[in-house]
C-alpha cells in the first residue's frame, strides 16, 4: 500500500473504529441496563413475580409496569373506563400518536357515558376510517372487567392494588410473546411501547390526584433542555464533515 494512502485514510479509520467501539458499548449498555429496566419500569421485584388475576401463564412470561396512585381505587377506575380514541384517549403522547392521524385527544374530566363498559367490547384506537382499512388489528377488546380490580386488555391488563385507604399499585402486566415482538422488531417495539405506556401511567396517576405528574415549568425547561442538546449535537456532526456518515 502507498504510505501516503494509509496517511490520508489513517484518521478515518480511526474515527471509524472509535464510532464502531462507541455504538457496541452503547448496544452492551441497552441490553444490560436500560432494556430490562424499561420493561420492567416502577415495578418491584415481588410484583413482577407475583400471580396476579388473569394470568394464565407463569409470571416470567409477562412485562410488569407499575406506578404508586396516591388515591383510592375508587378513584383510579373511572379514568380506566374511558380510555379509548372515542372516549378520553389513553392519557399518553396525543402527539405522537396523531402522527398517524388516529385524532385522540386526551381529557381531564370523567364523563358518566363513558362509565360504561362490557366484556367483549371493542376499544378504538385510532378514527373509523382507518378502521375500515385495518380492522381488528386497530381496536382493542375487554377480556376481562371486574370492578376496582382487574381490566384488561387496555391495552394490556390493568390491576389495581390497595394501600392503605388512600393510594393505590397500578399494575400494567402485558405478555412478552406477542407478533409485535417477534425477531429483531422488539429493538423497535419496546422502547416505543414504554414510551407510550409509561406516560399513560403517569396520565392516570396525574387525573387521579388531580395535579400534574411534572410541574408544567418544569416540563417547559425540559422541552427546551432536550430541543436545545439535540440541535448541539447536531451541530457537532456537520462541523466535521468526517463524522457526516454517523450523523
Amino acid at each position: 500500500m502507498n504510505p501516503f494512502t494509509f496517511i490520508r485514510w489513517y484518521p478515518f479509520v480511526l474515527y471509524s473504529i472509535g464510532a464502531l467501539a462507541i455504538f457496541a458499548a452503547l448496544c452492551g449498555l441497552f441490553l444490560a441496563v436500560l432494556h430490562p429496566w424499561l420493561m420492567n419500569w416502577g415495578s418491584t421485584r415481588d410484583e413482577q413475580t407475583m400471580g396476579l388475576p388473569g394470568d394464565t401463564e407463569a409470571a416470567s412470561t409477562y412485562l410488569t409496569r407499575a406506578i404508586t396512585v396516591n388515591a383510592p381505587r375508587a378513584a383510579v377506575w373511572p379514568w380506566l373506563m374511558q380510555i379509548g380514541q372515542d372516549r378520553a384517549g389513553f392519557y399518553s403522547n396525543d402527539y405522537l400518536e396523531n402522527l398517524t392521524g388516529a385524532n385522540i385527544h386526551n381529557t381531564d374530566v370523567i364523563r358518566p357515558e363513558w362509565q360504561v363498559r362490557a366484556v367483549g367490547d371493542k376499544i378504538r384506537m385510532t378514527t373509523p376510517e382507518h378502521t375500515a382499512i385495518g380492522g381488528d388489528a386497530t381496536m382493542l377488546t375487554v377480556r376481562i372487567l371486574d370492578p376496582e380490580r382487574v381490566y384488561a386488555d387496555v391495552p394490556g391488563r390493568f390491576v389495581l392494588l390497595p394501600v392503605g385507604e388512600q393510594a393505590t399499585r397500578l399494575l400494567l402486566r402485558e405478555k412478552l410473546a406477542i407478533p409485535e415482538r417477534s425477531g429483531w422488531t422488539w429493538l423497535i417495539w419496546d422502547p416505543m411501547h414504554f414510551v407510550m405506556e409509561q406516560r399513560m401511567l403517569q396520565g392516570i396517576k396525574e387525573r387521579a390526584e388531580g395535579r400534574p405528574f411534572v410541574s408544567p415549568v418544569i416540563q417547559t425547561a425540559a422541552h427546551i433542555g432536550w430541543a436545545l442538546a439535540g440541535l448541539g449535537l447536531v451541530s457537532v456532526f456537520l462541523s466535521r464533515r468526517c463524522w457526516w456518515p454517523w450523523l
